[in-house]
């Protein structure tokens, strides 16, 4: 939450004529209802098997996914075999971002973040560290790359093209 997943996965899709799509506002579409709400009326387990769902749709979509952009919740990785999947479907890309980056994204956005929109700013940053301490070891760091997004969407991009070409230079 916070490192970019929608921000740069859209704009990386413009700049490479991608078709982009952001698991979340997917999964809102189709349910008619915000994230939130379907955490709150039907579980997180609905929610996460609808994930696990759309992942397993675009990733054994092989025709149409070499020109595609998938901004996953954060969560996603985590659940059921969907981290498989991932690595399965496609390049993995984790925009790792500091806690104190996260931080200040997040805090003046708690309200629009059902997850953390209850936190103090000190739960807030006992919540980021445990939550990329957990997720890192476990998931995140058996992405194909990690890029840091610190810096803005364009360095961020820059950093991500520049590591592509050069991962294909040895390929």
């Amino acid at each position: 939450m916070g490192c970019g997943k929608s921000t740069i996965g859209k704009a990386l899709a413009e700049r490479l004529k991608f078709d982009f799509v952001d698991t979340d506002a997917l999964i809102e579409e189709r349910l008619g209802m915000k994230i939130e709400e379907v955490v709150a009326t039907k579980g997180e387990m609905f929610f996460r098997h609808i994930e696990t769902e759309l992942l397993r749709e675009i990733t054994y979509q092989k025709d149409d996914t070499e020109s595609i952009i998938v901004a996953c919740g954060g969560g996603m990785a985590c659940c059921n075999t969907n981290l498989l999947m991932m690595l399965y479907g496609g390049t993995t890309i984790y925009l790792q971002s500091s806690e104190n980056v996260l931080y200040d994204r997040l805090k003046n956005e708690k309200s629009n973040r059902f997850l953390i929109k209850n936190k103090t700013d000190d739960e807030l940053k006992t919540y980021i560290a445990a939550t990329l301490s957990q997720r890192h070891k476990s998931y995140y760091s058996q992405a194909d790359m990690i890029i840091s997004n610190n810096d803005s969407v364009d360095d961020c991009i820059e950093k991500l093209l520049n590591k592509t070409l050069f991962a294909r230079l040895f390929a």
